[in-house]
């Protein structure tokens, strides 16, 4: 509770304080499933999206974030980038989804990077 209040609060003063126009929630793939996306390819089934794998807290705080954003803030902008396709991810709070504003697909930009510069990837190290 303590830190889903903090984490909320973070929200507000960066509103507040530097008057944002917005945020963009990075890499939310990683919130939503227990397996963080890692070594899943999301075919577009409803089980994908909707089961045990789901991380309930992470959708909690999500719809929470966009809720409060909106309502305190009615010309705020949230973007989440997200590869797994989640359904509803930019439905209002209202209509059952997370309230995003816009969603960010970055497996695209990433396979539009990596043909441009192939050697590019190969210097990363592994996170495996």
């Amino acid at each position: 509770w303590e830190v889903l209040r903090f984490l909320l609060s973070n929200l507000r003063w960066w509103m507040e304080e530097y008057c944002f126009d917005g945020f963009r929630f990075d890499g939310i793939t990683s919130m939503l499933y227990h397996h963080h996306g890692i070594g899943t390819g999301f075919s577009g089934d409803y089980s994908e999206y909707f089961g045990l794998q789901v991380d309930e807290e992470s959708l909690v705080y999500l719809m929470l974030s966009n809720h409060i954003l909106h309502t305190l803030y009615p010309n705020c902008i949230t973007i989440a980038e997200d590869v797994s396709g989640m359904p509803a991810l930019c439905r209002r709070v209202e209509e059952g989804g997370l309230g995003f504003d816009y969603r960010l697909a970055m497996a695209i930009p990433d396979k539009w990077i990596q043909s441009i510069f192939p050697s590019a990837f190969d210097q990363l190290p592994s996170v495996s």
